[in-house]
């Protein structure tokens, strides 16, 4: 029998929001859960989780079971590094981390999703700003970003130009969010190891 803690609850619910639905034919909450260990891509060390992603991972090091998306989700946030292909490092601190796989057994893709937690609108800023440079990719989208963000009101959400880049066989994009009306905004990577 597995066990669910409460906030692994909450993340289900607040997953069938922000997961697609096809493809997904399961959710496997794997952080929260004491019992359950991190995937062989991740390790922990002195508090930051840090994941290894030089080269394509299997389904399995990143905990993909089966058909399952693989979500990492703590609340509040925790620090997390990421290892990834030609030798870039991203450090950031992150609420969601999640993996699944797309495509056939033959043609098999492995994705990944990571958002911030929310932030005022300086936060979110400095953070896409901060990112963006340590992946080497031109920042000249924050400023605009920003002074979007100030101006807007009402409840739509303001978009970052997202920032596509290249590293060896791993496609990534960066964008940042921003609601004037909650007054929050987040940061959100997400990309695929093409086959």
């Amino acid at each position: 029998m597995i066990r669910v803690p409460r906030t692994a609850i909450v993340g289900i619910a607040l997953l069938t929001l922000v997961l697609p639905s096809s493809g997904c034919d399961a959710v496997s909450i794997t952080r929260g859960d004491e019992e359950t260990a991190l995937p062989p891509a991740a390790t922990e060390s002195e508090g930051t989780e840090i994941w290894d992603l030089r080269s394509t991972p299997a389904p399995e090091d990143v905990g993909i079971a089966g058909d399952e998306t693989a979500v990492f989700e703590t609340r509040p946030e925790r620090p997390i590094l990421l290892q990834l292909p030609d030798g870039v490092e991203l450090r950031m601190s992150a609420r969601y981390l999640a993996f699944r796989t797309t495509g056939d057994a033959t043609d098999e893709t492995v994705t990944i999703d990571v958002k911030t937690a929310t932030k005022p609108l300086d936060e979110t800023a400095e953070l896409l700003m901060s990112v963006l440079e340590q992946l080497g990719q031109p920042t000249e989208t924050v400023a605009p970003f920003e002074a979007d963000a100030e101006a807007a009101t009402g409840t739509e959400w303001v978009r970052a130009d997202r920032v596509p880049m290249q590293l060896d066989d791993l496609e990534l994009g960066v964008v940042a969010r921003y609601n004037p009306h909650g007054e929050a905004g987040l940061v959100a990577i997400s990309g695929s190891w093409q086959p």
